[in-house]
């Protein structure tokens, strides 16, 4: 246990280290606090973030199991970004660093959406990045176009500074519609 307590401080002390000469302008202000706990890894990771409210966690995804949602991002990964009422953000395994230039929000058009997106918007405002706003319809009913464009002019009117651009897209499978679109979009 001494020696993987070990090795895991050295790796946290490197990520910070990568983290504050990514962001130099911005260190001061984001407050890294590592952390080292036995036990089981669910159980842990929900335990900490129920006792230190953080704003965002950020977790590595291995995506080794069976669902879609487990293989996209791992099992205890996608456990904590279902059960947790904070925002998650998944770094697949092997991903190479990039600035971050543009997110896509997929979204249902729930009532809840304004407000989730809101939240998200919140959290990447400082890194002015183009929003991508999908919604994948299966009918493509006037009924959802109103929707899209209701939530397209509210979010306009809350986040003038910020690139929103709204997708309606036709599709039976979401995935791999989700899938296509950001492919055509990765910078």
């Amino acid at each position: 246990y001494k020696v993987q307590k070990e090795a895991a401080e050295i790796a946290i002390e490197a990520q910070i280290a990568f983290a504050h000469s990514q962001y130099s302008n911005t260190h001061d202000k984001v407050l890294i606090q590592p952390l080292i706990k036995g036990g089981n890894v669910l159980t842990v990771i929900k335990d900490v973030a129920m006792e230190n409210a953080p704003h965002l966690i950020v977790m590595g995804a291995r995506g080794q199991r069976k669902s879609q949602l487990e293989k996209m991002v791992g099992t205890i990964s996608s456990a904590v970004a279902e059960d947790l009422p904070r925002p998650v953000l998944l770094v697949p395994e092997n991903q190479k660093f990039r600035p971050i230039t543009q997110i896509v929000y997929a979204s249902e058009l729930l009532n809840s959406d304004n407000f989730e997106l809101w939240s998200a918007l919140e959290l990447i405002k400082p890194f002015s990045p183009i929003v991508r706003y999908v919604h994948i319809s299966r009918d493509h009913s006037k009924e959802e176009m109103a929707r899209v464009e209701k939530m397209s002019r509210y979010q306009e009117d809350q986040n003038p500074a910020l690139q929103l651009i709204f997708y309606q897209i036709d599709g039976k499978d979401i995935d791999e519609e989700l899938k296509v679109f950001c492919q055509t979009y990765d910078p």
